[in-house]
């Protein structure tokens, strides 16, 4: 009886020490997790700010080309309209002076003779 209740403490002090082995791995690796965790959030993070940086960057670039683009665009279109005035100021101006042509008298030069001073 005696060894049967120290063989079964035995066995009971084996499961303790066991069990308190497996929880304590355990415990490792939860902490070991926890730590591959946080760094790859960090590393994550470092990721996501130095592209956020870059795609800021980028989107700025390419912000300052569309206005230089539109800058021209609106020079090229106040240049046209320019030219359209222009044009219109020559079509308005020939108009004028078609319409004073048609207004003047009409001069018959078929019957003039010119006298040239003899030498």
């Amino acid at each position: 009886m005696f060894g049967k209740k120290t063989n079964s403490n035995e066995v009971e002090k084996n499961y303790d020490l066991e069990i308190k082995e497996i929880n304590h791995n355990h415990n490792i690796e939860i902490r070991e997790l926890k730590k591959d965790h946080e760094l790859a959030l960090k590393e994550n993070e470092f990721i996501l700010k130095h592209f956020k940086d870059e795609e800021v960057q980028g989107l700025k670039k390419e912000l300052s080309q569309k206005e230089q683009e539109l800058a021209v665009l609106q020079k090229e279109n106040e240049m046209l309209i320019k030219i359209t005035n222009l044009n219109a100021d020559i079509i308005d101006i020939k108009d004028l002076v078609s319409k004073l042509i048609d207004k003047l008298p009409e001069v018959n030069l078929t019957n003039l003779t010119l006298n040239a001073p003899n030498k």
